[in-house]
């Protein structure tokens, strides 16, 4: 009976391993930059379950390791009256903009978008 628990354990161990390989991921550069009043922006990004994968304001850059998959930009100004030429973009390490967000009026919106960029 031992073994078999082992060989079943084994077997379990080995298929989790397998299965968590089957999502590819990629290294993309993030940035919201470019407008004015800067402090007014903030956003999350969210993944397909809904998880918040990353989360900023204006200025904003960094490499960021992504799965590929949907994914939504939760976008919030504070003010109200959008992000005054702030632009969220994520790029791939080719330097390919793979998505553009922003928010031209109002204190709130969402942008969703795939990665990688389906053409």
């Amino acid at each position: 009976m031992r073994s078999l628990i082992t060989v079943l354990m084994t077997t379990l161990v080995a298929t989790f391993t397998l299965g968590s390989n089957d999502l590819s991921a990629a290294v993309y550069t993030v940035t919201c930059d470019g407008g004015t009043w800067q402090s007014e922006v903030s956003w999350t990004l969210l993944d397909s379950n809904g998880t918040s994968q990353l989360i900023g304001g204006s200025p904003y850059s960094s490499s960021e390791e992504l799965a590929d998959g949907d994914y939504v930009l939760d976008m919030q100004d504070s003010y109200g009256d959008g992000w005054n030429g702030d632009v969220w973009t994520v790029s791939d390490s080719s330097g390919a903009e793979q998505a553009s967000c922003t928010i031209t009026s109002g204190t709130s919106g969402q942008c969703t978008f795939a990665l990688p960029l389906q053409t």
